[in-house]
């Protein structure tokens, strides 16, 4: 930039010369007057233009008229004109000053060590020829042998002091400034230089790309060389070319020469020497020698000022840090004292580092921000800061932080030689988008302490956050973070590793071992990405509700490995177990993670060897006892004591404490617990938990908590405000409740989630109060405010339920689940309504996301089980009523419900054998009576059928199903009265049972009352509107009663409900073949044959169609298959099939069929019409 300003100042200062030349001048401005004058003309052209036409009128063109004129003669004009070129010969001048002009200016390059060679003293401090004439002979020597990237400069006047030479090196942006003193007469090539060097490098250092080296680390600037006079030909060339090789990261060279200096030349000063050495060794990871270099370097420095050995110690704290070593705190403590109130920026930032790991983000916070003043941007600088203010909860500050960390990274790899830039790059860019991932973690648990402990507490702290749209999405985005920090951080670990390969091929050990520990450095943090990725992974897991695959779903994800974030997570952990076995933190995640794919058992063994891996740790005991509450709430409540033993600030064993407590109704227990968090785990939701409890304690509670929550609710917090009016419900103030949430949504926007919330416990307090209506329009207004809003589902539904309107109900508890119902006992209730509703798929829905939050409810599992039944799933229903009855040893409900699966199956003996299993466990019991009769019916004997279907009865007389299964036997057994007698008490039963309607209306229509069948059909539909049954039985009624349009719309819903049944197909066929439709007809039954190839009439009346159309061979085919299905014994269809036999010439086969429909059937109408063909036939 300076370099091109300069050029254009030169520019400028030519110009202004040249326009003083009097001809030149004036001949510029003559070419300024002519080109003004052609531009004026050009514009009086433009604006019109006279033409005389052909009867000597003169016309005036408008501007629109004017041409232009063609291009190529525009370009032919331009080309030509003199003006233009020698504008374009003038900026061709300037374009070539531009680029010649750098080139002649002295330069200094940043990827360059640059040297200044001032004169050197005489004796007794003199400026004098003999110190000119070395600093000249010098700087030409270096220039000569120093090798590339080297640039040396000498400058005419010596430093008076320290201080003018290090201003004279910051002026000319060096790095290195030699001069010191020469004895008088002295030359460079003799022993009569003492050179004091100070080495303050700039610009581009290869050690910036060390992990853990910027902002750390700070060294003295002034070194004297040597204790006496050196031969500076020999030494300082040398040494040039040392510092050259370290700033461009040639560490082997540089070390060896450093060690060929210190070893060759006893009056050589090691200061510096050993403190590049000590870096050097840092880098190599070998902190004991790191240490023991600086501290060399410290003693060989006793005349360096205070402030530069502060410098020293501090790096030594550094170093000492790394190594986890005590005596860091000493070696800061000593470099402080050196200081003498003055201040040093990687002090500050070192110290802060200290306060991290202490567990005091607050005084690091102000540490770094401390540093931040005193020292250069830098990316890892920003990324601790954003990171000390997220562990102290100031969250935004951290989001700011983190966002001028992003900004700063392509500043800080312009900082490396190009060849490190992508390792930097990679590096700062992981640190980044690791630290964003768990910011974001952070912000969506409201983090008030350590994440991991956040992550604990169950259930998951999103869940009760009404702004977060969509944890889910929150979490998948930070998955994405942690992907993208991971794959930088193993991109870098990758690429450190070729660099140390490539070393060790070229003998460079010590750049081999740098890039070996870098390389290990980006692995640590690389695991720290690998593991949060899994924590992760195993929140969003619970959060989706994910379940163990089953059937073949099981085979595939065990081939693959993948189904789940939960799956996937306890595979980042394998592989981070690898290389960290014997961790207690990956084996408390991996019990977490098989919590999440109920593997509880395997979840408790992993929990109790991380209670042995790590005995101090509270977090082992804790999930412990969420293992075993379901079984032993009292063990458990001791393990969660323990806990608090360990670390009484671990706040999940102390929340849980506190809702076992409750649950209980140990309220004071409570109240202890609940005032520890409220102080010590301040927030919101600590201050409503404490309210809530003294609300539930009783009303000697109640002053405390109006006073608790009188804060939150003057802020119009909702929570607090919905609190408040439960208070005032429980203190008999129904109109105080009311008021407050009624001024509540005075002053919440309709578009706040809040007013959806004030709006369904408004409606709850109407409800009290006694106005439906009203309560109803509150619970619509918070569904409008907010679709997803699951209590205003849920209480429409349940006012539905109240007013008998189950399908209505049914939809309310669908839009529950949509809207994210997440609540066990309110999904249980949920899928309980839809499984009597017959809603299957919803209601699996609702018991796998209960069972997600419940995974060792015995009841959770049944449900779920009925649900998957009657979608189908067999083996999901299996699985889920085997894990049942592991829950619960005496369970005959879940052992009959074996039984309907093994029905299922087509397995009538395993079937027989789990409902006798249940019937020895409750004799009683209903459902094993109705299998038994299934199992019987399925083999074709419904008189049996029906003793077991009269013992359902007997056994549980208010069974609806057992009744519904007495109707149909004795329907199938000819007893129309007894089936309508049972059907109509199932009804009494259960108003709203579509199948009973059914089973009536079919025995109704069998009886030949066909009103009252129509009617109970149709109410079947109401009902339940995609019954195909009950739509093909209201179609024969049509049919029956001479509704042919009727019959087929209600055939057609039969099939638009259920297309894999043939029967509406045929019987729609059947009404088309009356209406002379054959077309359609034959559609029809080529579909009912295709979904029945054992639907023998389809075939015969398949081939009646062909017959009719003249297709007599398709005919044949059809009514030889019509045949078959029947075994032979289809008289129609052979009659038939004689006719095409006959029409396709074959006389002997139609003769054979002729003669077996006049065989097998002597007393019907196609044996005489096959006599007659045989009659027809023989008389040809």
């Amino acid at each position: 930039m300076q370099v091109a300003v300069i050029s254009l100042a030169l520019l400028a200062a030519i110009g202004a010369a040249v326009l003083l030349i009097a001809p030149v001048r004036a001949r510029l401005q003559f070419w300024l007057r002519q080109f003004w004058a052609s531009v004026r003309r050009r514009a009086r052209l433009a604006r019109s233009a006279t033409v005389i036409s052909s009867s000597g009128e003169e016309i005036e063109l408008p501007d629109a008229v004017l041409a232009d004129m063609p291009w190529t003669g525009r370009i032919r004009e331009s080309l030509f004109d003199t003006r233009l070129r020698v504008v374009g010969a003038g900026i061709l001048l300037v374009v070539s000053i531009l680029l010649v002009l750098p080139r002649l200016l002295p330069e200094t390059r940043a990827d360059e060590l640059t040297v200044l060679v001032a004169p050197f003293h005489e004796t007794g401090g003199v400026s004098g020829a003999t110190g000119r004439r070395a600093a000249v002979e010098l700087a030409d020597l270096l220039a000569t042998t120093s090798g590339p990237g080297v640039t040396v400069r000498s400058v005419d006047v010596a430093p008076d002091d320290l201080a003018a030479a290090q201003a004279l090196l910051q002026t000319y942006r060096a790095d290195l400034l030699v001069w010191g003193e020469i004895t008088t007469g002295g030359m460079i090539d003799a022993p009569t230089l003492t050179p004091i060097v100070i080495y303050a490098p700039e610009g581009i250092q290869a050690s910036y790309s060390l992990d853990g080296f910027v902002g750390r680390f700070a060294f003295p600037s002034v070194y004297p060389l040597a204790t006496q006079p050196i031969n500076g030909r020999v030494v300082i060339p040398r040494l040039v070319r040392a510092l050259a090789d370290y700033k461009r990261g040639a560490y082997s060279n540089a070390i060896a020469t450093f060690d060929e200096l210190e070893r060759d030349y006893p009056a050589l000063r090691p200061g510096l020497l050993r403190t590049l050495r000590a870096v050097i060794w840092w880098a190599r990871g070998d902190y004991e020698q790191s240490v023991g270099e600086f501290q060399r370097a410290i003693a060989a420095m006793p005349d360096a000022s205070p402030a530069e050995l502060a410098r020293l110690y501090a790096s030594l704290g550094a170093v000492q840090y790394d190594m986890g070593d005590p005596a860091s705190r000493e070696s800061f403590n000593r470099a402080i004292a050196l200081l003498q109130d003055q201040d040093l920026g990687v002090l500050r930032y070192s110290l802060a580092l200290e306060e991290l790991r202490a567990g005091d983000p607050a005084d690091a916070a102000v540490s770094l921000e401390q540093a931040r003043r005193l020292l250069p941007p830098s990316t890892p600088l920003l990324v601790t800061l954003a990171r000390a203010y997220r562990l102290d909860g100031q969250l935004e500050a951290a989001a700011e932080i983190l966002n001028a960390a992003a900004r700063q990274i392509d500043a800080d790899d312009r900082n490396v030689p190009s060849d490190l830039r992508p390792l930097v790059s990679a590096r700062l860019r992981a640190s980044v988008q690791g630290e964003r991932a768990l910011l974001r973690l952070a912000q969506l648990v409201d983090a008030r302490g350590p994440l991991l402990w956040e992550l604990d507490v169950t259930p998951p702290p999103w869940t009760q956050d009404k702004t977060t749209p969509s944890p889910e999405t929150e979490l998948e985005a930070i998955l994405g973070d942690l992907s993208l920090a991971l794959r930088e951080a193993t991109t870098l670990n990758q690429e450190w590793n070729k660099r140390a390969a490539t070393a060790d091929t070229e003998q460079r050990r010590v750049d081999s071992s740098i890039a070996i520990h870098q390389a290990r450095r980006a692995d640590l943090v690389l695991r720290q990405h690998r593991f949060w990725l899994a924590a992760v992974e195993v929140e969003l897991a619970r959060l989706r509700d994910t379940r163990p695959p089953t059937g073949v779903a099981a085979i595939w994800a065990g081939l693959t490995r993948t189904w789940s974030p939960a799956t996937d997570a306890l595979r980042q952990i394998d592989i981070l177990e690898k290389t960290q076995p014997g961790s207690a933190e990956l084996t408390l995640l991996r019990g977490k993670s098989l919590v999440v794919n109920d593997r509880l058992d395997e979840a408790r063994t992993a929990f109790e060897t991380a209670a042995r891996l790590a005995p101090d740790r509270p977090e082992p005991l804790f999930h412990q006892a969420l293992l075993i509450v379901p079984q032993n709430r009292e063990q458990a409540r001791q393990l969660l004591a323990m806990a608090l033993d360990r670390d009484p600030n671990y706040f999940p064993a102390r929340i849980r404490l506190a809702e076992l407590a409750e649950e209980d109704q140990r309220w004071q227990e409570a109240l202890g617990h609940r005032r520890w968090l409220a102080e010590h785990h301040p927030g919101d939701d600590e201050a409503l938990a404490l309210a809530r409890t003294l609300r539930l304690s009783g009303p000697e509670g109640y002053a405390e908590a109006e006073q608790t929550l009188l804060p939150l609710v003057e802020r119009n917090d909702a929570d607090a405000i919905i609190e408040m009016s439960r208070l005032y419900r429980a203190a008999g103030r129904n109109d105080a409740a009311r008021s407050v949430l009624e001024q509540g949504r005075q002053n919440t926007a309709r578009s706040a989630p809040a007013f959806a919330d004030l709006s369904h416990e408004l409606g709850q307090v109407l409800l009290e109060l006694g106005d439906v209506p009203l309560a109803e329009r509150q619970f619509e207004a918070a569904v409008n405010s907010n679709p997803r809003h699951v209590p205003a589902h849920l209480a429409l539904a349940q006012l539905a339920r109240r007013a008998g309107n189950d399908r209505a109900a049914a939809r309310r508890y669908e839009a529950a689940l949509d809207a994210g119902a997440s609540d066990p006992a309110v999904l249980e209730q949920i899928g309980m309504t839809l499984l009597e509703l017959r809603e299957y798929n919803a209601a699996v829905m609702a018991y796998e996301r209960a069972i997600a939050q419940q995974p060792a409810s015995a009841t959770l599992r049944y449900g779920a089980a009925l649900a998957y039944l009657g979608v189908g799933r067999l083996d999901a229903a299996y699985e889920s009523a085997r894990r049942a009855l592991e829950r619960r040893n005496v369970y005959p409900e879940a052992l009959a419900l074996l039984g309907d699966i093994a029905l299922q199956r087509g397995k009538l003996a395993e079937a027989e054998q789990q409902y006798r299993a249940a019937l020895q466990q409750n004799p009683s019991l209903a459902a094993a009576h109705i299998g038994l009769g299934r199992v019987a019916a399925t083999g074709g004997n419904w008189s049996i059928a029906a003793g077991h279907f009269l013992n359902a009865v007997q056994g549980e007389p208010q069974s609806p199903d057992a009744l519904l299964w007495l109707g149909e036997a004795r329907l199938r057994t000819a007893d129309i009265d007894g089936a309508i007698a049972a059907y109509s008490e199932a009804l009494h039963l259960r108003d709203n049972f579509p199948e009973a309607y059914f089973g009536l209306a079919q025995a109704e229509y069998g009886a030949g009352r066909i009103e009252d069948a129509l009617r109970n059909a149709t109410r079947a539909l109401e009902l339940r509107p995609r019954y195909a049954e009950a739509a093909l039985l209201l179609g024969k009624i049509y049919e029956r009663q001479g509704y042919s349009m009727r019959a087929l719309e209600a055939y057609k819903r039969a099939i638009d409900i259920n297309p894999r049944l043939a029967e509406p197909h045929y019987r729609r066929a059947l009404l088309l073949i009356r209406a002379d439709r054959l077309n359609e007809a034959r559609e029809e039954l080529e579909v009912a044959t295709r979904l029945d190839p054992n639907f023998a009439e389809a075939h015969y009346w398949l081939g009646r169609v062909y017959f009719a159309q003249r297709n007599i061979q398709a005919a044949l085919n059809r009514f030889r298959e019509a045949v078959n299905r029947q075994g032979g014994a289809y008289p129609e269809a052979r009659y038939y099939q004689g006719l095409a036999e006959e029409q396709l010439g074959d006389l002997n086969a139609a003769i054979r069929s002729f003669e077996t429909v006049a065989n097998q059937s002597d007393d019907t109408p196609w044996a005489g019409e096959a006599r007659a063909a045989l009659a027809r036939m023989s008389d040809r």
